[in-house]
């Protein structure tokens, strides 16, 4: 196993997972050097839907900043929907 004391400087927060992967892979590491856990609990299957949170001992933390933006598109449409709801009911 490769030393990975170099994971932090190439995994930064904020950083897109699908970049990471490839500066990882730049620098030899192989997928074997490394964990990725999810803040959700969920499986990482779209690297590109990702954000890393931190990197230390060997584990990338990410977040799921796709479903973030689906979530607040949601949250939107249904106050919108309020919002017109309560423009109908007035006479």
């Amino acid at each position: 196993m490769r030393d990975n004391s170099d994971l932090p400087d190439i995994a930064e927060k904020g950083m897109m997972l699908d970049e990471v992967l490839i500066q990882l892979e730049n620098e030899g590491y192989s997928t074997s050097d490394y964990k990725i856990k999810s803040d959700s609990g969920k499986a990482v299957l779209k690297p590109s839907n990702w954000i890393v949170l931190s990197a230390k001992d060997g584990v990338i933390r990410v977040h799921n900043k796709v479903a973030d933006e689906e979530e607040a598109r949601k949250k939107a449409e249904e106050e919108k929907k309020k919002s017109r709801r309560r423009g109908s009911t007035k006479s």
